[in-house]
């Protein structure tokens, strides 16, 4: 991108519409550049939505187990209440 804006840029425009023409480039080079830049931004700031279904499946597995055996049961209202904190902060970037 930084190649077309500097191609852009060495243009010697001779007339006055060539010179405006010139400007609407730059303009679209520049703006071609940062819609590029924002697409990379949230690619790399979203969580797939089949991994947050996979995951909680798993995390609602793994709660459910807690409740069958007795041995647990004074442990597991406390570990179900921490644990399940884990995915809002995953889920909420």
């Amino acid at each position: 991108m930084e190649v077309l804006y500097d191609k852009v840029q060495q243009l010697a425009p001779p007339n006055e519409p060539q010179r405006s023409l010139q400007t609407q480039a730059s303009t679209m080079a520049l703006d071609l550049a940062r819609t590029r830049v924002l697409v990379f931004e949230q690619l790399s700031d979203s969580i797939p939505f089949p991994f947050l279904v996979v995951l909680a499946f798993w995390l609602g597995v793994i709660f459910a187990s807690f409740g069958p055996l007795p041995e647990t049961a004074r442990s597991s209202l406390p570990s179900l209440s921490v644990l399940s904190l884990f995915p809002v902060r995953f889920s909420n970037p």
